[in-house]
């Protein structure tokens, strides 16, 4: 699921944060973070959730990590809000995710590092490399996703910080997410694992 209108393709390239040779292979990170489509499978919006509300999406996409870890489409992503901040006259809201669950169709649950590297309404998508250094950092402006504009951080404990612009956060049942997603440490023994 790579389809990726060139406008968007224009935004996300242009908002990327990319420290030096970001994108590039890192050498020292143990993890390497590859990227993946997922959409949210429920509604999540700040006028209505709490922190530690789940949140789940699916994976659109295959994922392969570089540790051999193969996540295939309908992979559901488990995750939770971390913070909420619903818009209070039409004052500006926040919604901050932490997605670190990978649940495969057998039910076996692989804890995961994710990052959201970009949000697009549903029917489109957001494409970045393939390869995710651990410094990378990634900015979405407002004016592509209605008004809401993203910041992550690989080296961020939460997946992703969405901020509303005097409106409510609103990501929709099918909102599509690109991820950069690694499995972390101890589940390096799930190789393989379907």
């Amino acid at each position: 699921m790579k389809h990726l209108a060139a406008t968007l393709l224009g935004l996300v390239t242009a908002v990327l944060v990319v420290p030096g040779n970001a994108i590039a292979q890192d050498q020292s990170q143990s993890a390497q973070l590859v990227e993946g489509n997922a959409q949210f499978d429920s509604a999540v919006t700040t006028k209505s959730a709490k922190q530690g509300d789940v949140v789940t999406a699916k994976l659109t996409s295959t994922v392969k990590t570089s540790q051999g870890v193969e996540l295939p489409h309908g992979t559901k992503l488990i995750g939770h809000v971390d913070q909420v901040v619903a818009s209070d006259a039409k004052g500006s809201s926040k919604l901050v995710l932490t997605f670190d669950k990978a649940q495969l169709k057998n039910g076996k649950e692989i804890p995961i590092k994710a990052t959201i590297a970009g949000v697009a309404p549903s029917n489109s998508s957001v494409d970045i490399p393939s390869t995710v250094a651990s410094d990378a950092a990634f900015d979405q402006l407002p004016g592509y996703f209605a008004g809401v504009s993203l910041h992550s951080a690989v080296k961020d404990s939460d997946s992703g910080t969405l901020t509303g612009d005097h409106r409510d956060v609103n990501l929709s049942r099918g909102t599509q997410m690109l991820i950069a997603l690694a499995p972390q440490a101890d589940s390096a023994s799930a190789q393989g694992a379907q």
